[in-house]
């Protein structure tokens, strides 16, 4: 009996972890192309920000009521440290259009207005809407001059225009330890109608 237990583990045991180890992946390959991650119905960006359990429960909440309940899965997310890879994860996500909102301090607000990053409320909100200029934020946006450019010449020579929502005191929250929060629309995100009730929901607040 023993001779036969170390004839298999000499010659076979090798072959049987092997075989057990490519049926596991074969499985778990096989379930995740059944079952893929769910995607966010409605993603928010947090830049250089540690947002309380609160913090995010209530942006989720305002979101989920001002959308009708159509978007459930709605994520808000502070792993961007700007001072680290923040900005290069972010530009990933605008690319792939993922990113709904962007909530960031003045001087990220400016830098990425700057980059073209954000979508100008005057495109989306009425002169009415726009009227009161103590609830918007405003910088010098990204100049499109369709011409090829290794230097940033455009960055931040477009015009000034109004970028963002600021936050301070606003019914989303206070973010007290953010300099002057503002919420920004993110350029060629899905959610407009959502991304724009909730902006004019914030104005009459």
């Amino acid at each position: 009996m023993k001779e036969k237990i170390r004839y298999f583990i000499d010659y076979y045991l090798l072959y049987v972890v092997v075989g057990l180890l490519v049926l596991g992946v074969g499985i778990f390959l096989v379930v995740h192309f059944l079952h893929p991650p769910k995607e966010p119905d409605y993603y928010i960006a947090v830049l250089n920000k540690t947002m309380t359990d609160k913090e995010r429960e209530t942006i989720s909440e305002t979101v989920r009521g001002i959308s009708g309940g159509r978007y459930e899965y709605i994520v808000v997310d502070d792993a961007f440290d700007m001072t680290g890879d923040g900005l290069d994860k972010l530009q990933v996500y605008l690319f792939n259009h993922r990113v709904n909102l962007i909530l960031a301090d003045r001087t990220e607000f400016e830098r990425l207005a700057g980059y073209g990053y954000f979508v100008d409320l005057s495109t989306i909100l009425s002169q009415e809407e726009l009227a009161d200029k103590e609830y918007f934020a405003y910088a010098a946006g990204f100049q499109d001059s369709g011409e090829i450019s290794f230097e940033d010449n455009e960055v931040g020579k477009g015009a000034y225009a109004p970028y963002g929502i600021r936050l301070s005191g606003s019914s989303l929250g206070t973010f007290s330890d953010m300099e002057d929060p503002i919420l920004a629309v993110a350029v060629d995100s899905a959610g407009y109608d959502v991304s724009k009730a909730l902006l004019e929901t914030l104005i009459r607040k």
